[in-house]
């Protein structure tokens, strides 16, 4: 009852997909059960860390999450389960590269700049442009003609992910 409500009327979730997913609670229940038993609870956290410490972020297409599947099969045969494969995929890959931002009016700062995957990568001769504060794709929409040449800075005010992540998926 209460994954139907949540599903309903949290979540912008197509209701015909709820009857598949409830088809697998009984095997979630099995998991569950396993990890939570004892001597396995015990030894879950300390492998669970180790494993987050030798591994850390693991972006689509990286090495990093290539060894950590490899790991992670290992360790399922280790524990006797055999009927374990992994297939092949074709993910997106992205790769950070170097990023700065240099401020150069009314003085000269370099500013900590953070760029998420999978942002467009600036020119090799950088950009130099006056920068355009708005709030919202509205406000956007007010000024366009203002701005072309000019780097438009979003300055949405966070009220949830599901509301603020546009800024980052429609802008470079």
């Amino acid at each position: 009852q209460a994954l139907n409500y949540t599903i309903q009327n949290e979540c912008d979730f197509n209701w015909t997909h709820t009857q598949n997913i409830l088809l697998y609670q009984p095997t979630v229940n099995y998991i569950k059960n396993i990890v939570n038993s004892q001597p396995i609870a015990d030894d879950f956290y300390e492998k669970y860390s180790k494993f987050i410490d030798k591994f850390g972020a693991r972006p689509s297409g990286s090495s990093t999450l290539e060894r950590a599947i490899d790991h992670m099969v290992d360790l399922t045969f280790q524990s006797g389960l055999n009927d374990v494969w992994t297939e092949s995929v074709k993910v997106p890959h992205w790769q950070r590269g170097y990023e700065s931002l240099t401020m150069i009016l009314p003085r000269t700062r370099n500013m900590t700049i953070l760029g998420l995957g999978p942002s467009v990568p600036t020119p090799t001769a950088g950009i130099v442009a006056e920068v355009v504060v708005v709030n919202s794709f509205t406000e956007l929409e007010t000024i366009a003609h203002t701005v072309p040449g000019k780097i438009v800075l979003f300055n949405a005010h966070f009220t949830s992910y599901q509301e603020t992540v546009k800024y980052r998926q429609y802008c470079a």
